[in-house]
C-alpha cells in the first residue's frame, strides 16, 4: 500500500496548481493539432543521456494494438543510451494503478542508475 500512497503524492504534486493542469491540457491539444510537426521534431532529436525505463502493460488493449504499442516502447528504449524496456505482467494502461510496485521498482532503479553515474563524475 505504501507504493500507492507515494504515487498518489506524486500525482498531487504534478497537479497541485491550476497552471499545471492547464499546461498539461495545452500540451495535449498542441500534440493533437500539430502531430506532423511533432513527428518531424522527434525524428531529428535524441533522448538525453539519462537512465530511463519504459514499462509496457500486458492488458487493456486489443492484442494487436498492445503488441504494436509495446514494440514502439521497446524501440524508443533501444535508442536511449541508458534505456531499458520492461514488460509488466498483468498490468493495464495505468500501470501505476494496476501494478504500483513495478512502477516504484522502476523509479528506484532509475534513481540508483543516476546515482551510480553521479558517483563516477
Amino acid at each position: 500500500m505504501h507504493s500507492r500512497l507515494l504515487l498518489v503524492d506524486a500525482e498531487l504534486v504534478c497537479n497541485a496548481y491550476e497552471y499545471q493542469m492547464r499546461t498539461s491540457t495545452a500540451e495535449s491539444q498542441l500534440l493533437r493539432t500539430h502531430s506532423l510537426a511533432v513527428r518531424r521534431l522527434r525524428a531529428c532529436s535524441q533522448l538525453p543521456d539519462v537512465p530511463v525505463i519504459f514499462a509496457s502493460a500486458t492488458r487493456g488493449l486489443p492484442k494487436g494494438l498492445r503488441t504494436r504499442w509495446s514494440s514502439l516502447q521497446a524501440q524508443i528504449a533501444a535508442t536511449a543510451v541508458r534505456g531499458e524496456h520492461v514488460v509488466v505482467p498483468d498490468a493495464a494502461h495505468y500501470i501505476h494503478d494496476s501494478q504500483p510496485e513495478a512502477v516504484t521498482a522502476a523509479a528506484l532503479a532509475v534513481v540508483d542508475l543516476a546515482r551510480d553515474v553521479a558517483s563516477l563524475e
